[in-house]
């Protein structure tokens, strides 16, 4: 279904006219630029039946040269006990996880990036199982299976595209996690980016955000989406400002100004009978914001 027809209010349609150029972004090397060609120009479902087929190529390759294989995408099966918001769970091993992986190093299309590997061995808690998404390259909504959100879990940039100040939730396969009853005395958890602490902000009142919107309920590209609404009037805490994030549409790097994140104030993807469970950060203008000692 198409984010139009769904009439799912969502800021992702308005990240292009957010950006302000386009960012600076690590070295690539030729093959990395050849893969970026190659996603550029394919829509998902033809990326996703393309990496199947050259993986089941690469495996008669490695069994030619006596080369161990990697699974395909129907090889593994998802844990019997499903994993659901609040669960205690630990993260797999590295070494338990890239068995997981086929050639592209993936599971069921959910890729496993090296910045997810500090989280290995970790204890975590579960935000929410993600049955349905925006997929943001063709901005279709789509159903999903056995992906899981954790707690905090949040992107801090990658070393294929550099920083990016978006914070998105990292996507996990229940494959790679474990489910416990108790979490021990002893366990470890990695810091993220959540724990950032800003400024205090009040978020000004409806009508004088209202005022500086254009026909399209837009401030210089971004939306101010119905559900933003509730928080005008409350104080709350600034996580970072948003100065350069990865467009997904084409996979570039690119700059903005004057775009905040909030601590845990995130789209709650809710437009009946409609739902994302991307939990996306809102965007905020600057203008609709103040200085929690000057409000």
């Amino acid at each position: 279904m198409n984010l139009e027809e769904a009439k799912l209010h969502c800021q992702l349609p308005c990240l292009r006219f957010v950006a302000e150029g386009i960012a600076e972004a690590p070295p690539q090397s030729i093959g990395r630029r050849v893969k970026l060609k190659i996603r550029r120009h394919l829509s998902p479902g033809k990326e996703r039946s393309f990496k199947n087929y050259t993986n089941k190529c690469m495996n008669r390759v490695c069994k030619l040269t006596g080369k161990s294989t990697k699974p395909s995408a129907s090889a593994l099966r998802l844990p019997s006990a499903r994993l659901q918001a609040g669960d205690l769970v630990r993260v797999r091993s590295k070494e338990e996880i890239e068995g997981t992986l086929n050639h592209w190093r993936q599971v069921r299309g959910c890729s496993f990036m090296p910045e997810m590997a500090e989280y290995c061995g970790t204890i975590q808690r579960v935000s929410r199982s993600m049955k349905t998404f925006v997929d943001e390259r063709d901005l279709k909504i789509k159903k999903s299976s056995g992906i899981i959100l954790l707690d905090g879990v949040m992107c801090k940039g990658t070393a294929d595209f550099g920083s990016c100040d978006r914070s998105c939730l990292h996507f996990w396969r229940e494959e790679w996690l474990e489910k416990i009853e108790e979490e021990p005395v002893s366990a470890s958890r990695v810091s993220s980016n959540a724990q950032a602490a800003g400024d205090f902000v009040w978020v000004r009142p409806l009508d004088q955000i209202e005022a500086t919107l254009d026909k399209k309920r837009q401030l210089r590209g971004c939306a101010f989406v119905p559900e933003m609404a509730e928080y005008c009037g409350t104080t709350q805490r600034v996580l970072k400002p948003m100065n350069r994030f990865v467009d997904e549409r084409d996979l570039r790097v690119k700059k903005a100004s004057g775009i905040v994140l909030l601590e845990s104030v995130m789209c709650s993807g809710t437009s009946e009978p409609v739902y994302c469970d991307r939990c996306c950060h809102l965007l905020w203008r600057e203008e609709w914001l103040k200085g929690a000692d000057n409000a």
